[in-house]
């Protein structure tokens, strides 16, 4: 079996500078948005093809997230986060969708 390598060019890799340490990242289905968790509870929405931030606040937990998803039309994220609650918000505005989900212990 043969196997063939492509390269990778230098300015197709993106480096983004946060100001905070990521704990959790998570890639949208259509490839154009990677989401990300930090370790200030931040979570932000990035461009993959200008590689800047995109300009929406996601703002509501209080302790780190620990992770990030996003829904499968990629119209939500999901966040878990060490203030032991599950967060839903809205990708287009970065509201919170509904009441925090809340129960764990740890």
């Amino acid at each position: 079996m043969r196997r063939e390598h492509k390269m990778i060019r230098r300015e197709a890799i993106h480096i983004w500078k946060t100001t905070s340490g990521i704990i959790s990242i998570n890639l949208s289905c259509d490839g154009r948005t990677l989401v990300s968790g930090d370790v200030e509870g931040n979570i932000k929405l990035w461009d993959l093809f200008s590689g800047k931030e995109v300009d929406i606040s996601i703002e509501g937990h209080d302790e780190q997230v620990n992770s990030v998803a996003f829904s499968a039309d990629g119209k939500k994220i999901v966040s878990g986060s060490s203030d032991k609650t599950i967060r839903l918000w809205d990708t287009a505005t970065g509201a919170q969708i509904g009441d925090p989900l809340q129960g764990h212990d740890h």
